[in-house]
């Protein structure tokens, strides 16, 4: 090697599977890797998303082996490219990259893919933003077009997306927002904003039983279940409400691999979603994937990530940190989001 290449601390999964399959690892750094369109970072924090636990059970096609997973990171830029212009060296820097790469000691991300954290934003704090905060964010109001005197419901309300989401539905004023969560979690949510907390688990009949929810219909859900579950919520849409899925977090577990075959009847278990249905229940049936959002709209994206920091500051969001998890222990993090455990997000400490 080169005196400027050096060795990094990595995460790297060499075969789909279980949380074994997660190697804690060195790997090269060349002096190279940075493109004339690149920064390279020093990280200083990593986000944990389901999307890294789909990539380790094979969830996500394309991925080839060995793969570093890890959407989402924070640090202190170390080297700019030639061509690089909006950051410098010494700059504090929020990256997303939906190919994953990130669970390292020093990533090198196009300058598309940052973004330039304010001097308000902590660095932990500034983490929990990209993938949770610009997920709601769509959904709710670019998609769902969420107005006041309006019902949301949101599924997994005490997750990262969830609180994130909870957060910006409240901003909107007089809007009922009614949630689904582990009994565990409801004291934390109910805090968070959520009006209305109903179990997970058999939340269908606790709607119909409930004394307030059980005629109520909704203008915007997001869904973060995916699978069966699309379908159960598009029967709770108002006429012109919104479904949007962002997720298939049913389908996550501890260790099992997933065949395609498997995976397809997974994905498609939504049979009753048909054109007719909603034309005749004037329903709307969407999806988001920021990844693919940020390819096709990222001047979009960047404004979005611009006005959450700004709804950070003055204190509109607040980002709740769960846990916060040495590099090492990258396994236990994933662990813990795998289980449902957590409250807001979970993030690692380089």
């Amino acid at each position: 090697m080169n005196e400027d290449d050096r060795l990094v601390d990595a995460v790297t999964i060499s075969q789909f599977g279980g949380f074994d399959k997660i190697k804690f690892t060195k790997l090269p750094l060349k002096s190279s890797d940075c493109g004339e369109n690149d920064i390279e970072v020093k990280v200083k924090y990593c986000g944990v998303n389901f999307a890294d636990l789909y990539v380790r059970q094979g969830l996500i096609q394309n991925i080839k082996l060995p793969h570093v997973p890890g959407l989402e990171c924070m640090g202190i830029i170390n080297k700019v490219g030639n061509k690089v212009v909006s950051f410098e060296v010494g700059q504090r820097v929020l990256c997303y990259n939906g190919n994953g790469g990130l669970y390292r000691e020093v990533v090198v991300v196009n300058e598309k893919n940052c973004f330039a954290v304010p001097d308000h934003v902590q660095d932990e704090i500034a983490v929990c933003l990209s993938a949770n905060y610009l997920t709601a964010y769509f959904c709710l109001f670019d998609i769902g077009n969420l107005k006041q005197g309006q019902n949301v419901l949101i599924h997994s309300c005490g997750g990262g997306v969830g609180w994130a989401a909870t957060q910006l539905a409240r901003s909107v004023g007089k809007v009922c927002i009614v949630g689904t969560a582990s009994p565990s979690k409801f004291s934390e949510v109910e805090n968070n904003g959520v009006e209305f907390l109903i179990p997970s688990q058999n939340y269908l009949e606790e709607l119909q039983n409930h004394s307030v929810l059980k005629s109520k219909k909704f203008d915007v859900i997001i869904d973060t279940v995916g699978g069966s579950n699309i379908a159960n919520s598009q029967a709770l849409l108002e006429p012109l409400g919104k479904l949007i899925v962002i997720g298939v977090n049913h389908i996550v577990t501890g260790e099992e691999k997933f065949s395609i075959v498997k995976l397809l009847k997974l994905w498609w278990q939504t049979k009753n979603i048909s054109v007719s249905d909603l034309i005749t229940n004037n329903a709307v049936v969407a999806g988001l994937h920021l990844t693919n959002l940020m390819e096709a709209k990222p001047e979009k994206v960047r404004q979005t990530m611009d006005h959450i920091f700004d709804l950070c500051k003055s204190g509109v969001i607040r980002p709740r940190i769960d846990s916060i998890y040495s590099f090492p222990e990258i396994a236990e993090a994933m662990k813990k989001l795998a289980n449902r455990e957590n409250i807001g997000k979970v993030i690692v400490k380089i």
